[in-house]
């Protein structure tokens, strides 16, 4: 596969990275953070699709074999640290986290990033000054020879073929599977240009006017296309396989961004607004509005239906008392901190990789609260949260709920809130049950 990179977006948004079957952009920023999204080819026409919602623009990126590679802002101005993060496309074409990975450390600026199928490459330069070429390793980042006189501070990082390849002051020096560096002398780049791979060619990108200058560098010369441009600066420039892909904003036409696709040969072959697909699609919509719309309709008819208690009621057992609806919504808090606090600690120990772009770290914590939550209520009647408000769950007859019965209660408390409020509305003399459960309390204690 062949991957490239460039560095530099325009409204300083973040940068793109590419491999040959697809492009990785940060095309706006929402108070909600980066929106994330993959460029792919289709017919030859730009399709976009939105994978993920990062925390912030990173600051150097790349691509290899659907994954994508971050190098994040420091956390402090002080504190050197750069975290990087591991992104990896799933069967739904989505961006999850794939693994924890070292950071760069104890470094001033990190310079470029590429990854190739030997690994992931940086440049980066210390507090000195000294620039160095790091490899990244599976716990840390490790120094790697770099060839002599390249003057790799000033040098752009690139892939081709699968091989890591340096260009600078007119070399191209490409390390071969046994980490041999191999020259060959090219015509390029000049001040002002941005170089990226094209296929299996180098081109060399400037701005001219309103349009962009590409020249392919080769061993005897160049050769040079302009390229026509828009009203709009390009928000990306990357290229996907053998196409050069810019993309800017479109106003109007009910479409958000619009592309023009050009050959190495300089012929556009396409040119307009380019299709957009969300995180969640059409059909996952529909059913989510249906399943809310249940979830609303049975609410209702629990808080509007008379106040008798069903015939699964478990009656009140003497000296106890319904708890109150604060003190539950408190217990249930603390359910809820446990499930993420067990959530983090997988995490941390590498067993459960959890993603910070599509909401699964969210749907974890629910699931992880509710499996805990149902466990302690069948096994004690109690979860962390109840048996700080000295509250526990009772069934019919006044006896322990049962698995069934807890995990009922557990989904309903975690993945359907509304519901679960329903059955808080009850009195001491009408109490609401919840699958012929209810919450309780010694008197006194409310």
């Amino acid at each position: 596969m062949i991957a490239a990179l460039l560095v530099t977006v325009a409204a300083g948004l973040g940068p793109v990275a590419s491999d040959e079957s697809r492009g990785w952009a940060v095309l706006e920023s929402t108070p909600l953070g980066a929106p994330l999204y993959t460029v792919e080819l289709r017919g030859g026409a730009p399709h976009l699709r939105q994978v993920g919602v990062l925390p912030a623009a990173p600051a150097l990126a790349a691509a290899w074999d659907q994954r994508l590679w971050m190098v994040m802002e420091p956390a402090g101005h002080s504190e050197q640290i750069w975290p990087v993060r591991t992104l990896v496309l799933d069967a739904a074409g989505l961006a999850g986290q794939a693994e924890a990975r070292a950071p760069l450390t104890s470094f001033a600026t990190p310079l470029g990033l590429a990854a190739t199928r030997d690994g992931v490459f940086a440049i980066t330069r210390d507090t000195a000054g000294r620039a160095e070429l790091m490899r990244l390793g599976k716990t840390a980042w490790e120094a790697v020879e770099a060839p002599r006189g390249s003057g790799i501070d000033s040098g752009a990082l690139l892939t081709l073929g699968g091989d890591l390849a340096l260009l600078s002051g007119g070399r191209l020096q490409r390390r071969g599977g046994g980490g041999e560096w191999l020259t060959t002398t090219i015509w390029g780049p000049e001040p002002g240009e941005r170089v990226l791979a094209m296929g299996s060619q180098v081109v060399a990108l400037k701005q001219a006017g309103a349009g962009l200058r590409m020249r392919i560098l080769l061993r005897d010369g160049t050769v040079e296309r302009t390229l026509e441009g828009g009203d709009e600066p390009a928000l990306a420039v990357m290229a996907v396989g053998d196409r050069l892909v810019r993309l800017r904003r479109e106003e109007g036409g009910g479409a958000r961004f619009a592309a023009r696709v050009t050959t190495l040969e300089g012929i556009e072959v396409f040119s307009g607004p380019v299709s957009l697909d969300g995180m969640v699609d059409d059909g996952a919509v529909r059913t989510l509005m249906l399943v809310l719309s249940v979830i609303g309709v049975t609410t209702l008819i629990f808080v509007l239906r008379g106040d008798a208690p069903g015939p699964g009621t478990p009656p009140l057992p003497e000296g106890a008392a319904l708890c109150p609806a604060g003190q539950r919504m408190f217990a249930g808090s603390i359910d809820a901190l446990v499930g993420a606090a067990v959530c983090i600690g997988l995490e941390s120990a590498g067993l459960m990789p959890l993603t910070p772009v599509d909401g699964a770290a969210g749907l974890a914590v629910m699931a992880a609260g509710a499996l805990i939550g149902a466990a302690s209520e069948a096994a004690t009647g109690r979860t962390l949260g109840k048996a700080l408000v000295g509250a526990r769950v009772i069934g019919p007859g006044g006896r322990r709920v049962g698995p069934a019965r807890a995990v009922a209660r557990n989904v309903v408390r975690f993945f359907c809130p509304p519901l679960g409020l329903a059955w808080m509305l009850g009195t001491a003399e009408k109490p609401r049950e919840l699958f012929g459960t209810l919450v309780i309390v010694r008197r006194g204690e409310g």
